[in-house]
């Protein structure tokens, strides 16, 4: 009887154990929400018993990181409403709520249902318990127009278009060479005979020039005039000489007085502008146009298309993530923005580092001076007897009558012509 007893309380005691701690688990573990939304036709037709198992969808996007845990109704819609019941432990406060619904067999499109009373609008932001009060949400007739694309494909059209201007159209470097070369053209054209000229144009020393260029143009410059050539790219051939690719003349009559070219580039700022230009070297065989051309594509791979990329990410990827969805028009437009003056920012600096103005020198070189040696330290000024005594030795010194040296007295032919200095 007294074992008994004694296994008795220890069972109670057990048992009394297992109860608090699967009452805590219950208060702590067991709460549940309950989302129970009324669903409508996009026409406002009340969606009826007849539709019944539609497919449901709950979907929760976490607030901190905008992961996206979808979670399908059970059963689906039950007397035209969505009921579905979420642990406290899936959502967190301040979380987003979305509700999909399959809308094609009352003709509506399977997507988000929107609110009854507030259209567009999508979005249930989970206030903390006991939960979303008792909804009413409609399907849509069609997809609604989704910004996040549009806006990518507008910044990806003005990222293409400043990057082609800053890396193509507008990337120019000028030369100010010297015109070594003249030749008279005729062609007959079906408006009759055109005349023109060619030019060759060099850089380098005054009596060094090496040429560099050659165009066309119908203006008559003079030969060893000094002019300025806007060139595509500068390139280096595979002998290591400088050259051209599409050289035009810039018009002069609009530069003011002091901007006039007033002397020929030396080999020095040749090199130097093309090495700013991205010292492009051409291959054997290689034609001037298709390196220019493979240089422009590499200089998009590095400040256009990493770019064009995010925005694509953003835009397209908008349509398989949800988290990438229906986010406030403002954050996308600030998201485009940055990718977009990012983006401007680096091609900017390919622009100016390629076409960049050498900077005037901020010193002024001084006027020649006679050159006088320096006085050595500690010397002063002579006395009169020490003045007098110089004068006797120098009276003693012998010059030579031809070339006026100055000889010690006991010489009698003078060291530097050989005169006799007696």
């Amino acid at each position: 009887m007294g074992i008994n007893t004694r296994i008795g309380r220890k069972v109670l005691v057990i048992g009394l154990l297992l109860t608090l701690v699967l009452g805590m688990t219950g208060v702590v573990k067991g709460q549940e929400i309950y989302i129970t939304a009324k669903i409508y036709q996009s026409d406002g037709t009340a969606v009826g018993d007849g539709y019944d198992g539609t497919p449901a969808t709950v979907l929760v996007i976490e607030h901190d990181t905008g992961e996206v845990n979808r979670y399908e109704v059970p059963g689906g819609l039950r007397d035209g409403h969505v009921i579905f019941s979420l642990s406290t432990d899936a959502i967190s406060e301040n979380d987003i709520i979305r509700i999909e619904v399959d809308g094609s067999p009352w003709g509506d499109v399977n997507y988000y249902a929107e609110y009854r009373d507030a259209p567009g609008v999508f979005d249930i932001q989970y206030e903390g318990e006991p939960g979303p009060p008792y909804l009413q949400l409609q399907t849509l007739r069609d997809y609604p127009l989704a910004l996040e694309w549009i806006i990518a494909l507008i910044f990806i059209i003005l990222i293409l278009a400043t990057g082609y201007a800053f890396l193509v159209g507008l990337n120019r470097q000028k030369l100010r060479l010297a015109v070594t070369g003249k030749e008279q053209v005729v062609e007959q054209t079906k408006q009759g005979v055109k005349q023109s000229w060619k030019y060759a144009c060099s850089y380098g020393e005054p009596d060094d020039l090496t040429e560099i260029a050659e165009f066309n143009d119908v203006k008559d410059f003079p030969e060893s005039s000094i002019l300025m050539l806007s060139v595509r790219k500068l390139v280096k051939t595979p002998e290591g000489i400088y050259a051209s690719y599409d050289p035009r003349p810039v018009d002069m009559s609009k530069l003011p007085q002091e901007k006039l070219p007033t002397e020929v580039d030396s080999e020095e700022k040749v090199d130097k502008k093309w090495f700013q230009g991205g010292a492009l070297k051409l291959e054997k065989g290689e034609s001037m146009e298709h390196a220019s051309k493979k240089h422009a594509h590499l200089m998009f791979g590095a400040v256009v298309y990493p770019f064009l990329l995010l925005e694509l990410i953003f835009g397209v990827g908008s349509f398989f993530y949800e988290s990438l969805r229906f986010p406030p028009f403002l954050i996308i437009l600030i998201i485009n923005i940055i990718i977009f003056v990012v983006a401007l920012a680096f091609q900017a600096f390919v622009f100016r580092r390629a076409t960049r103005k050498e900077k005037p020198s901020a010193l002024v070189p001084p006027k020649e001076m006679p050159a006088v040696a320096p006085e050595p330290p500690g010397s002063q000024a002579l006395s009169e007897e020490e003045s007098a005594s110089l004068d006797e030795i120098l009276e003693e010194v012998k010059r030579c009558p031809k070339c006026g040296e100055p000889t010690p007295p006991d010489f009698v032919v003078c060291p530097k012509c050989g005169e006799s200095l007696q």
